[in-house]
C-alpha cells in the first residue's frame, strides 16, 4: 500500500545509496513495521501476564519468550542482517498472534 523509494540496489537498477529525501510513502513504509513490531512484543507481555494470572506456565513461557524475541530482533543496533531480523521477527510476531487467536477461539463459549 505505501511503497518505498529505490534505494540500496532494489529494485534492480536502483542506486545503491539511500535518497536525500524520502516520500512520505517512504516514511510511512519505513514507519508502519517498527509500530506493528512494538505493538506485537507489548501484547505477547500482556498476554504473558493474562496466562500467568491463570497459573499457566507454559503459555506465559512461550509468550515471554516470544516477546524478548522480538525485542532483540527488532532493537538490535546493526544494520547488517536487518532483512533477516526483520523476516525472523515478522514470523515470530505472526506466529504469535495465530496460536493466541486459536487459543482464543478455544476458550470462547460455544
Amino acid at each position: 500500500m505505501f511503497l518505498a523509494d529505490p534505494s540500496l540496489g532494489f529494485p534492480a537498477g536502483a542506486p545503491e545509496g539511500t535518497p536525500a529525501e524520502s516520500s512520505w510513502h517512504a516514511i510511512v513504509h519505513n514507519f508502519a513495521p517498527g509500530l506493528a513490531l512494538d505493538a506485537a512484543i507489548i501484547a505477547s507481555f500482556v498476554f504473558a501476564r493474562r496466562f500467568a494470572g491463570l497459573g499457566q506456565r507454559a503459555w506465559v513461557g512461550y509468550c515471554a519468550v516470544t516477546g524478548a524475541a522480538l525485542a532483540v530482533l527488532s532493537f538490535w543496533p546493526s544494520m547488517d542482517g536487518m532483512s533477516v531480523r526483520l523476516a525472523a521477527a515478522v514470523t515470530l510476531a505472526f506466529a504469535l498472534v495465530s496460536v493466541i487467536a486459536a487459543r482464543l477461539r478455544i476458550e470462547a463459549p460455544a
